[in-house]
């Protein structure tokens, strides 16, 4: 009976964020503020500091994680070098025994995004990306990590 009540505890999650599977581990893995300049000079600031695409090789700015679910390293790097637009390269490396299906939640400002990594076997690692456009102004970044069975 315990374990029956068990399984109703697991948080399920709903295709309204982006997630279908069970909900095993959530993280917060980016918070940053993105500001466009009128010349499309990118500036990503955050507790890492500010960084701009204006030098001739710009730098991404890095979120890691510590492990969680015993031993996914998920990771998202913000690249500037592009005018009004950001490239979030998300990667996840799955050092555990387990297969875990992988959803990121990218919001930018009011919209966004789930982005279904699918399921990554024991061992494996991925690192898609994503090119977002941004208008000028300033706009808020989050990225959010799930994973379940």
């Amino acid at each position: 009976m315990a374990g029956l009540l068990g399984v109703f505890l697991i948080p399920l999650v709903h295709s309204a964020t982006g997630r279908t599977h069970a909900l095993t581990c959530r993280r917060d893995l980016a918070a940053a503020t993105l500001k466009v300049g009128p010349d499309g000079t990118v500036a990503v600031g955050s507790a890492k500091g500010v960084r701009r695409n204006d030098g001739p090789k710009p730098r991404a700015t890095v979120f890691a994680s510590p492990a969680v679910c015993g031993g996914l390293l998920p990771s998202v790097a913000v690249h500037t070098d592009t005018a009004r637009a950001i490239r979030l390269e998300m990667g996840i490396s799955n050092r555990s025994v387990h297969r875990w299906h992988v959803t990121m939640r990218v919001r930018v400002g009011d919209s966004q995004v789930p982005i279904d990594l699918g399921a990554v076997k024991a061992g494996e690692s991925r690192s898609p990306s994503l090119r977002i456009d941004l208008e000028p102004g300033t706009t808020e970044l989050r990225v959010v990590f799930f994973a379940g069975p």
